[in-house]
């Protein structure tokens, strides 16, 4: 089993996959992606807030067929780390391991685009990437 140590102070979601080829996400729908990456900057995950980004990322995963374990940090249940994988770690070893964090620093800035580009906290850092692992795990080959 994958453990996340228990004094991490930040909340980092994994994402596990076995074999980025036959681990697809083909025929799952996570939505457009800019849809999707502004719902994801609309929730104000800053730090020590962030539980509620976290059970939208974990409702996401587990409505696209992934496993997601929710680890609490210190007992704190607001607090917590994602461990998603596409079938039980029983089953198999890990190959690839993404990892990242879903906090962001205050203050709150809620997204805004234009015809280019999507601006807010969070864009780059990190929920563009959790947006990010997700979209490469859904599209493995490119």
């Amino acid at each position: 089993m994958i453990g996340i140590p228990q004094k991490v102070s930040i909340l980092a979601a994994f994402l596990v996959a076995s074999d980025l080829v036959t681990t697809t996400m083909a025929g799952k729908d996570f939505g457009n992606v800019e849809r999707l990456l502004m719902d994801y900057m609309s929730v104000d995950s800053t730090t020590e807030n962030e539980g509620a980004f976290g059970e939208l990322v974990k409702a996401g995963l587990e409505h696209n067929g992934w496993i997601v374990e929710k680890q609490e940090l210190d007992g704190n249940p607001s607090r917590f780390n994602l461990l998603a994988t596409r079938r039980p770690l029983e089953e198999f070893s890990p190959r690839v391991v993404f990892n990242t964090h879903l906090d962001t620093v205050p203050p709150f800035i809620p997204p805004t685009e234009d015809a280019e580009k999507i601006y807010g906290r969070g864009s780059c850092d990190a929920k563009g990437m959790v947006h990010t692992y997700i979209h490469l795990l859904r599209h493995p080959k490119g």
